[in-house]
């Protein structure tokens, strides 16, 4: 049995590591079904740094900009978040 407070804690744990991880967001055009080992997109256009993040009871919101010139033109079919 988890308990309330476990439970808390590991949302706390799991979302302080997001926002202490997920610096970079990264955008691809590969449409492979993700997998649990993938460590990269398929076909990576550009990553951008995170610009932002916004956070609830339990979830994370990371925001990225990209410019009209970045993946202008290009079919997106995947998106990451990245430590680096």
């Amino acid at each position: 049995m988890i308990t309330n407070t476990v439970q808390t804690d590991l949302e706390t744990s799991t979302k302080n590591y997001i926002i202490s991880n997920a610096l970079y967001v990264g955008v691809g055009t590969d449409s492979t079904t993700p997998t649990s080992s993938d460590t990269s997109l398929g076909a990576e256009v550009v990553r951008n740094p995170r610009q932002d993040y916004t956070e609830n009871t339990s979830s994370v919101t990371i925001s990225s900009y990209f410019t009209s010139t970045q993946a202008n033109g290009t079919t997106l079919a995947e998106v990451g978040v990245f430590d680096s």
